[in-house]
């Protein structure tokens, strides 16, 4: 099964997660190029301000084609409790060329795993994800066993 994992970040929480992922699964690993600067405390409010309104941003063209993979692995943060921006403009531009697909949120959160947030991605994709997972990165050295579930959760 050939596999793309694309990943957003603001952080670098989400590359930690998409090389970890794409190393366990012998996947290509792509990050979304994100044109708006996010740097600092008004990046961090812009950032907040578009999830939460559900606006899309400029991202730069993909190198990969999804639909030359059997499966896409998407790695978001969340921010404001929902999809980041960068993302939902992948999602609008590219989703309709994914076959399956799975979605990790990474977000700070323990007890909210965004439902809310998989259901607007189900419903930019019109179709089911394969697998959901929620990554809290408050607690680095959890990640590689949150990671492992997500894993697993691919091959239930």
């Amino acid at each position: 099964m050939k596999i793309l994992v694309v990943y957003a970040t603001r952080t670098g929480m989400g590359k930690m997660i998409a090389d970890r992922i794409g190393e366990a699964l012998n996947a290509d690993v792509e990050q979304i190029v994100d044109k708006v600067n996010r740097k600092g405390v008004l990046g961090f409010i812009r950032s907040g301000f578009q999830a939460f309104t559900k606006r899309c941003s400029p991202i730069g063209p993909p190198l990969r084609n999804p639909a030359q993979y059997d499966m896409t692995i998407l790695i978001s943060p969340i921010w404001a409790s929902s999809l980041s921006s960068p993302m939902r403009t992948f999602l609008h531009e590219d989703g309709s060329k994914m076959k399956d697909v799975a979605v990790v949120f990474s977000h700070l959160a323990p007890d909210n795993p965004y439902e809310k947030a998989r259901d607007d991605v189900e419903q930019i994709l019109g179709k089911r994800l394969k697998a959901f997972g929620s990554i809290c990165s408050k607690d680095p050295g959890q990640l590689q066993a949150q990671v492992d579930l997500f894993l697993k959760s691919l091959v239930e």
